[in-house]
């Protein structure tokens, strides 16, 4: 495994000699796995209303192009920590350590955020993971011979934010996986952006091909999945992305606190969640 400081990201999981994180591509997406803090996906006008005041955070927050200390390395896992500054106060009203761990094993890896907060007022955030796999994820087949597959039946909501990275179905649809265990992957169904599910009965979801062989990701501590690869580009990967919140809605208030599935941490407090690939 490859971890870079610039952006605390896991950049590369290999076992017999298969690459199984995306390597980046400018024609199709620069990006690998990055880490979404203290926001995930765009703000309504790009901006959002912290006690008061308007804060400008860009897409998916700072955390995915800062640079952050190497805090504990060990044969199998690191941590990678990111402290508020005056450049982060900037854009963002609190004091905090942001700290991520990767540990691996032979066919597994874990991505640990725990955020603390250090100031003397409660802070609100969202965090989530954005992990893209190389498709074909086994070097056979095509996108199309690859699906989604949960642990149980799903009935879940899908929401939809088509114009401008803002969800404009705000009751969410069910048209994507309804009365199924799968979603059998088409780039036509990314034509609108991301899917994005909440209320998964499954703590697990995993990208198959067509002979049983892929990744599964436990995703039990977070609220929310999206799934994406970009529009019209046929790229050969796909990303599963954990999270805790939600894109903005076209008719929200604006206001931080009211973001689905926020996380409003007390002062001195820590929060954390994980999740888990393991290969299949």
């Amino acid at each position: 495994a490859r971890v870079s400081t610039k952006g605390g990201e896991l950049i590369s999981f290999e076992q017999d000699g298969r690459e199984y994180i995306w390597q980046g591509d400018a024609d199709y997406w620069q990006g690998q796995n990055p880490v979404l803090f203290p926001v995930l996906c765009s703000l309504k006008d790009n901006k959002s209303t912290f006690e008061g005041r308007d804060i400008y955070l860009p897409k998916h927050g700072f955390a995915r192009k800062s640079d952050f200390e190497l805090e504990n390395l060990k044969e199998d896992s690191v941590t990678l920590l990111l402290k508020s500054c005056e450049e982060t106060l900037k854009l963002y009203p609190y004091s905090f350590e942001f700290r991520v761990t990767h540990r691996i094993s032979e066919k597994s890896f874990d991505t640990v955020f725990e955020v603390t907060n250090t100031d003397n007022k409660n802070m609100i955030f969202t965090i989530g993971g954005h992990t893209g796999f190389n498709v074909p994820i086994f070097g056979n087949g095509s996108f199309e011979d690859h699906k989604i597959v949960f642990d149980c039946v799903e009935n879940a909501v899908n929401y939809k934010a088509p114009t401008g990275g803002l969800i404009v179905n705000v009751n969410g649809d069910s048209d994507v996986i309804n009365g199924s265990d799968f979603i059998k992957l088409d780039y036509s169904m990314f034509d609108n952006d991301a899917i994005m599910l909440t209320n998964l009965k499954s703590k697990h979801v995993s990208l198959m091909d067509s002979n049983g062989h892929g990744v599964r990701m436990r995703i039990s501590d977070f609220k929310a999945l999206g799934i994406w690869t970009p529009a019209y580009k046929k790229a050969p990967f796909i990303c599963l992305e954990p999270w805790n919140g939600l894109p903005s809605f076209e008719n929200e208030s604006g206001k931080f606190e009211d973001k689905p599935f926020a996380v409003i941490l007390e002062p001195e407090k820590k929060y954390s969640v994980s999740y888990t690939v393991e290969i299949i």
